[in-house]
């Protein structure tokens, strides 16, 4: 249901977004406004102030999930260094902090330049993503008790490789290598 659902919404993300002929807004709130009044088009100008709310609302949903999930991750992260049994509370208050700071300090940084943001979200996560992987590989294997199969280490390993060679194309094209 949810990857039929995400298909859905993809079609109808690139029809509202792409098959209008309007160029797409690079400055973050005129991108917004664009991408509600869009839709608000799409479906009908009944539906600006419900399309305006649903916008509102994944956006505040994803930066609490991520200000929290972040400020855990880091926290606990931290912890398991420093051979600690638990985590105060004012520590994980000040990885909040740090995450919605950082976060704010990015999107000021970025406030008119909104392809500038994508490029630089994307380069980080093709970028991250094999090295998180292989991190989380190397836990797996340091993990005696609770082996991994033979069809399961393969899987591991062809999902680094996969990811290492998306992520050596994706530098060679960025640098014009592939064009």
């Amino acid at each position: 249901t949810s990857a039929a659902l995400a298909v859905v919404f993809l079609v109808l993300g690139a029809y509202v977004q792409y098959g209008n002929g309007e160029a797409v807004q690079m400055a973050g709130g005129k991108y917004i406004g664009q991408l509600i009044n869009m839709y608000a088009v799409t479906i009908g100008e009944w539906a600006h102030p419900l399309v305006a709310f649903i916008a509102f609302a994944c956006m505040y949903g994803t930066t609490i999930t991520v200000i929290d999930g972040y400020a855990r991750a880091m926290s606990e992260s931290v912890r398991l260094i420093r051979h600690k049994e638990s985590v105060r509370k004012g520590e994980l208050f000040g990885w909040y902090l740090w995450v919605a700071g950082t976060g704010l300090a990015l999107i000021l940084w970025f406030n008119s330049a909104m392809a500038e943001l994508l490029k630089f979200a994307m380069i980080s996560a093709f970028l991250a993503a094999p090295v998180f992987a292989w991190l989380n590989y190397r836990l797996v294997k340091a993990d005696k008790k609770h082996k991994l199969s033979k069809g399961m280490e393969a899987l591991a390993v062809a999902g680094l490789i996969y990811l290492v060679g998306f992520a050596v194309l994706f530098l060679l094209n960025l640098g014009g290598f592939l064009a």
